[in-house]
């Protein structure tokens, strides 16, 4: 498949980041974060979408971090460890204003601040295989 090099602009609620191809369409890249310029391998082709996964990270975004977890994007489980806390709440809270917005119909949301987790790791319970590392 062919390769690109794209900017990271914003994220999907599942955690892929989001990116536009030079054909306009929307790529969606797992383990990549706003702000990240990286070589990513289009591994899904669609009409109107297409997904991708990183070959490399030429330049990191500013939430990017070095995940605490050791099999972090090897099992599967923790499709956010690669985002700095407050990165990860700032996106989740975005997600919820979006959707109050477009599905609630709502002109400007109440959301409140994300109250932080004492344990931000506490909460990860899932493992599976993931099907961009052997």
């Amino acid at each position: 498949m062919r390769a690109y090099d794209l900017d990271i602009l914003s994220l999907a609620p599942g955690g892929d980041g989001v990116a536009k191809l030079p054909d306009g369409r929307t790529v969606f890249l797992p383990y990549s974060a706003p702000g990240d310029r990286v070589r990513a391998r289009i591994t899904e082709e669609h009409k109107t979408y297409a997904r991708a996964r990183v070959d490399a990270v030429q330049q990191a975004g500013s939430g990017r971090v070095t995940p605490p977890c050791p099999v972090a994007g090897w099992c599967g489980g923790c499709a956010w460890q690669h985002l700095d806390y407050a990165s990860q709440a700032e996106a989740k809270q975005g997600f919820l204003f979006e959707s109050l917005k477009r599905i609630g119909k709502l002109e400007n949301p109440p959301v409140l601040p994300i109250w932080a987790a004492e344990y931000p790791l506490g909460y990860r319970n899932k493992a599976q295989k993931n099907p961009f590392f052997s």
